[in-house]
């Protein structure tokens, strides 16, 4: 059985169905658009004849006492002001935001009050509002004498080196800086630190200039920068033979150690490890309260600073006392 085929609308009339859609679309756009406008106009009317209530932050700008003088406390930077006004005054205020000023030029060193007076907080003349409250109502200020000491600067690194390599020495200059800030707040500190350094899986030494960090904002440090080389080694590993184990026996006694020297592997920056002798590293046993006899002591090797030890042997001697012959 066949079925009737639909006919299919022509291509010509779909496209003229579209023209005449969007004729209609299009009628009069400038009334709609006008209309569209009006109604936004309204809305916008309605909203910013409203009143709201509402809690602003104002900053605060600070007339700071002379050089010779410096704040310890912490002072607020904005002033939170509630007020009540239409929308449009807060909305102009969005953009054209008060300032509030305190004078603190003529304040003399110890804890001080300073009161906020709201007639001083200045809001452009031709908004109106009604201010409810503020907060804080009042600062607490301590003022201090400022003086200057010279404090050590310490370089300050963060992470490691990658692995087999080593940090052989840091180096800064200036070493020492003037740091000014409150006279009684001094002595709480020690040196000064560079901002961190990054010496992660690195395997060269690096030279840079850093940023010298204040213990607080309170403090003034100059120079401000300063030049830090870090030297970075790789490790070597390095064996010695042969160290004369050294006894020390009490007064009137002699005594023989077997075996006599021990074989000690070191490891370490290779500038140092090139340059280690034998002589550098000493085994000493002191054994003063032992008297004729033989005995097993544990002997352990002393070696420079920097290095670090691998391996020794032998770990214990046999050593044999004895009186000395007159």
């Amino acid at each position: 059985m066949t079925l009737p085929m639909t006919p299919t609308e022509p291509p010509r009339s779909r496209t003229w169905r579209r023209l005449r859609a969007m004729r209609r679309l299009y009628r009069n756009v400038g009334l709609k658009f006008f209309a569209l406008f009006l109604a936004v106009l309204f809305w916008f009317h309605i909203h910013t004849e409203k009143t709201y209530e509402v809690t602003r932050a104002i900053p605060i700008h600070y007339e700071m006492p002379p050089e010779s003088l410096v704040v310890v406390s912490d002072l607020p930077k904005d002033l939170q002001v509630r007020l009540r006004a239409k929308g449009k005054a807060l909305m102009i205020l969005a953009f054209r935001k008060p300032v509030y000023s305190v004078d603190l030029r003529r304040l003399k060193p110890g804890r001080r009050k300073v009161r906020i007076d709201p007639e001083a907080l200045k809001f452009p003349e031709f908004i109106e509002y009604q201010l409810l409250d503020l907060s804080p109502k009042e600062l607490q200020v301590i003022v201090d004498r400022r003086r200057t000491r010279t404090y050590p600067v310490n370089v300050q690194l963060q992470g490691a080196p990658a692995e087999d390599y080593v940090v052989l020495e840091t180096r800064v200059k200036p070493g020492s800086v003037a740091v000014s800030g409150p006279a009684k707040l001094m002595g709480r500190f020690k040196y000064i630190v560079t901002e961190p350094i990054s010496i992660e899986q690195r395997t060269k030494s690096l030279k840079k200039r850093v940023k010298l960090l204040p213990p607080s904002p309170r403090f003034d440090v100059k120079p401000k920068t300063a030049e830090v080389w870090v030297r970075i080694e790789p490790l070597q590993e390095v064996t010695l033979q042969g160290i004369p184990i050294v006894l020390h026996v009490r007064k009137g006694y002699e005594g023989t150690a077997k075996p006599g020297s021990l074989k000690v592997v070191l490891k370490g920056p290779k500038p140092i490890v090139d340059t280690l002798k034998p002589s550098h590293v000493r085994a000493d046993l002191w054994i003063t309260k032992f008297r004729s006899g033989k005995y097993k002591f544990a002997v352990r090797p002393r070696y420079p600073r920097l290095l670090e030890l691998r391996s020794y042997e032998p770990e214990t001697v046999l050593v044999t006392i004895r009186r000395k012959r007159r």
